[in-house]
């Protein structure tokens, strides 16, 4: 796509963003664009008079094309929206690891610091020179080797979390963080040592278990801590029953939304009243070459190792590690017990793209549309 996008820049001397066959997705929908945007340069090279010799019979009237892209699920969605429970929702705690940052404190600094967090994928994570290859071309082969990666992935007080040595040997690493992460969290908000045994909701957002992959490609030896280790709901189930919270407890995955859909989805539980306080959060940690042979046959990640964002040197994304936890309470309720209020979430919105030319690429007027109503 870049490179046909480069292409029409070329011949008809024009500039095109990169997202152009994202937010355009058939002839008609194009030919409407360029005509709309460029109608004097086609004309001019095509040595044409009427434009409708080059376009065809298109309508310029902005209704109808909203009318065209909208169908009946959107314009539930709308409605859903408008009738959907406004109340005001406070973060009364928070806690996060990212690259280089053991803290939110040091993520902040390191932000404002503008320090440059990318580099090679670490051996403690796996070995990614078997694989590497600067031709993208080459089936199986990774050619982006770089990423943002958390420090000591292999480190955990289990004894903490009353769990054994043997357990915690082949538990997920996304499961560890998140237990320390989300016990912080609950320290940052002052609960720490009131929050068991109260109805408190666990939403969590991950998608990827590279861990169990690993454990497979290894032969390990199937055994009875692998299921309670790995499986996708204990992200969230064991951190309930560590802290004996008997409000909703799931794990989220909808790929790259996971965290934020589960913050959506705590939000509206304590608005409907299913719980008193909610943690949201979500982990990803990249713990296997498969990942990165993934998505490098598709292409989605970076030759250069850097995400060139809404530029034309974009050439993909490179991906990073990150926990971040957050409690949060009806925003009322944190006022009257006095709770130290880190902000506040107005809203929240979920929809599909519904229907794309592939089922990667993302529909930019329905990823507008939660923003938009």
């Amino acid at each position: 796509m870049i490179e046909l996008t480069q292409q029409l820049e070329k011949q008809f001397g024009i500039e095109l963003y990169p997202t152009l066959f994202f937010e355009y997705q058939n002839i008609k929908e194009l030919a409407e664009y360029f005509r709309t945007e460029y109608e004097e340069i086609f004309r001019e090279y095509f040595g044409l008079e009427l434009k409708e010799e080059i376009f065809g019979n298109v309508s310029h009237d902005p209704g109808e094309r909203e009318v065209r892209k909208t169908d009946n699920s959107e314009i539930t969605i709308t409605k859903d929206i408008e009738t959907a429970n406004s109340k005001d929702i406070a973060i009364i705690g928070m806690a996060g690891i990212f690259s280089d940052s053991p803290d939110i404190e040091a993520f902040w600094k390191n932000l404002r610091d503008k320090k440059d967090l990318i580099r090679d994928i670490p051996p403690d994570h796996f070995d990614y020179k078997p694989w590497f290859d600067g031709d993208a071309k080459r089936e199986d082969s990774i050619y982006c080797k770089w990423g943002s990666f958390i420090d000591r992935v292999d480190k955990f007080d289990a004894g903490f979390f009353n769990i054994s040595p043997r357990e915690a040997e082949v538990m997920d690493p996304q499961l560890r963080l998140l237990l320390e992460v989300l016990y912080a969290t609950s320290e940052d908000a002052g609960y720490a040592s009131k929050i068991r045994g109260t109805r408190t909701g666990v939403y969590v957002g991950v998608c990827f278990h590279d861990y169990q992959q690993e454990m497979t490609r290894l032969g390990k030896d199937v055994a009875p801590h692998d299921g309670t280790g790995n499986a996708a709901t204990m992200m969230a189930n064991r951190p309930s029953f560590y802290l004996n919270l008997t409000g909703p407890s799931m794990a989220v995955d909808t790929a790259c939304s996971s965290s934020l859909v589960a913050l959506h989805l705590a939000c509206k539980a304590l608005q409907n009243k299913e719980c008193k306080m909610a943690f949201a959060g979500g982990a990803n940690l990249l713990l296997s070459s498969r990942h990165y042979r993934y998505f490098c046959s598709i292409g989605a990640l970076s030759h250069s190792g850097r995400c060139h964002t809404f530029d034309k040197k974009a050439d993909g994304y490179v991906p990073g590690e990150g926990v971040g936890v957050v409690l949060l309470k009806p925003l009322e309720q944190a006022i009257a017990d006095h709770d130290r209020i880190h902000a506040v979430i107005k809203g929240s919105a979920v929809n599909h793209g519904g229907y794309t030319p592939s089922i990667t690429a993302p529909s930019v007027n329905l990823e507008a549309h939660p923003l938009t109503g």
